[in-house]
């Protein structure tokens, strides 16, 4: 280590909260061989915000013409663009910003072989400070287990001018649902992580900034409704058959449940203490539309009656964090 001042900075991105969550620590060494004399702690797990950007809010400059910009540069309308020349233009226009390093490359993989100019790994982005623009339209074709996509990219390069390309790219085309299975145990630590983030085993409540981290760790914050539930409310059996426990005995302070009136539905709100939320756990069934509804939050599974395995165990859950049996 050589001697002087040393930045430690230790940055993580908090989807949920659309935020930076950063530690910065500021030491002075005067000794490479020995400990630094002083220690400064700047930021310790600060929620910082993430700055509103949109990528649709048009021309970086408003008024921008490539036909100007070609003759103010001493470029005529035929000649090609050099390196240098392109170069220039992106930082003009504020394109540079967005691309990578390392451009990708039509004639290779993954982007050939292709049928009708795609394959499955082709993947976009939405459009640029005005100049890529995409235009996309999404159904759900629940029937279908699917969803159909329509998907159009424009190239402009005047502010007041029509785009000089304007493509279809996807026209209907139709993606099969992905089966996802939550269910399986989720490979998680809380002690392990409570101690990796220096807070002791025996906290009711974790600080804001670890609620928020935990829920990504975990990959359930997607899933959270931003609203918990309450899981104080009096449990209440509507149904009215007496064989029917609403609630588990000795479990008032954790969860409360509602039978619907018709005895086809259970609402449950389940509290999480080491996550600062309860989640709502919904079993229902549609037998005149031959549906067997499950939901926690926003997660819900949908199966068809005449499909159901009657008599066999089978469970839905979030991650192994939430398991409904």
């Amino acid at each position: 280590m050589q001697a002087g001042g040393i930045l430690l900075l230790i940055i993580f991105y908090l989807e949920e909260k659309h935020s930076y969550l950063v530690s910065k620590n500021i030491s002075i060494c005067t000794e490479s061989q020995g400990a630094c004399e002083q220690d400064y702690m700047i930021l310790e797990n600060t929620m910082l915000p993430v700055m509103q950007c949109s990528g649709n809010g048009g021309f970086v400059r408003e008024d921008f013409s490539l036909e100007r910009w070609r003759n103010e540069s001493g470029i005529s309308k035929n000649d090609s663009l050099r390196s240098v020349d392109v170069s220039e233009l992106f930082e003009y226009i504020g394109l540079s910003y967005y691309l990578l390093s390392d451009r990708c490359n039509r004639s290779i993989d993954p982007y050939i072989p292709a049928t009708k100019g795609w394959n499955s790994c082709t993947k976009l982005k939405h459009g640029l400070v005005g100049i890529l623009r995409t235009e996309t339209v999404v159904y759900n074709l629940a029937a279908e287990n699917s969803y159909m996509i329509l998907l159009t990219i424009s190239v402009c390069l005047e502010a007041n001018g029509n785009c000089i390309v304007t493509q279809i790219i996807l026209d209907g085309l139709k993606i099969g649902k992905e089966v996802c299975d939550r269910s399986n145990d989720n490979e998680f630590s809380l002690a392990a992580w409570l101690d990796e983030k220096n807070i002791p085993r025996s906290t009711d409540r974790l600080p804001v900034w670890a609620e928020v981290q935990i829920k990504q760790d975990l990959r359930i914050h997607q899933f959270l409704k931003s609203e918990s539930c309450n899981h104080t409310v009096s449990s209440n059996n509507g149904c009215g058959l007496s064989n029917i426990k609403v609630i588990p005995v000795g479990r008032e302070d954790s969860l409360s449940c509602i039978v619907s009136t018709d005895c086809t539905s259970v609402e449950c709100c389940v509290n999480l203490p080491i996550l600062n939320t309860s989640v709502v756990i919904v079993f229902e069934i549609n037998q005149c539309r031959n549906n067997l509804k499950m939901k926690i939050d926003n997660l819900t599974q949908n199966l068809k009656l005449s499909e159901v395995f009657y008599g066999e165990s089978s469970s839905f859950g979030l991650n192994g964090i939430v398991k409904r049996k």
